[in-house]
């Protein structure tokens, strides 16, 4: 897998835009992977930092970040590429992951936004036990981004629809339970609107 690096150059109209609508920066960053199959490979990303100038972007391809304009970022991409990591049962691990908190609708089953901080922990602990780690409440740090204003396509219309999306950046530690599992949740995702931003999971020593 590869794990690219990106600085926003805050003069760049198109990142300040992108910034601001995670449609439109999926756009942009799908012009590094033209040849893109969306049933076989999968690719995550992420805005970090105080200003949401750090993109990082997860692909099990290899990206071509010259497709940007060359004003689009501040400095050169890093890369790094990297294989299965190799956990142990038992291990502790920080992490950071932007996720979409939800559930169906029991009627119509669109998805609704889960907004307490004792349902969230609840909706990362039930994500922890599908893949493959546990957590304990007093070590998660959670806040609240929330996405609002802006124009997301609609399939059934062809037409654009304001859209409000409930994104919330975890923080903490983590016990590996199932390795095998884990590593898979870190190369699919974890949790809805991966298109959007959410659901990379990334790991540091503690």
């Amino acid at each position: 897998m590869y794990l690219s690096k990106l600085i926003l150059n805050p003069r760049s109209r198109q990142a300040n835009i992108d910034k601001g609508n995670p449609y439109e920066l999926h756009r942009s960053i799908m012009l590094a992977f033209p040849a893109y199959d969306h049933e076989a490979e999968r690719i995550l990303f992420r805005l970090d930092g105080e200003r949401l100038d750090h993109l990082l972007v997860q692909s099990t391809i290899r990206p071509d970040w010259s497709a940007l304009k060359p004003s689009y970022l501040l400095e050169n991409p890093l890369l790094k590429t990297f294989g299965e990591l190799a956990l142990t049962n038992g291990q502790e691990l920080r992490f950071r992951l932007r996720a979409n908190p939800s559930k169906r609708h029991p009627k119509n089953h669109k998805r609704i936004g889960l907004y307490k901080e004792e349902e969230r922990i609840k909706w990362l602990q039930r994500k922890g036990e599908q893949h493959g780690f546990s957590l304990e409440p007093d070590q998660i740090s959670l806040r609240a981004t929330l996405w609002r204003e802006f124009n997301l396509p609609s399939k059934q219309d062809n037409k654009k629809h304001r859209a409000t999306f409930n994104f919330v950046d975890f923080d903490g530690l983590l016990t590996v339970e199932m390795p095998g599992i884990l590593n898979t949740a870190i190369r699919q995702g974890i949790g809805p609107a991966k298109g959007l931003g959410c659901g990379l999971l990334s790991l540091a020593r503690i």
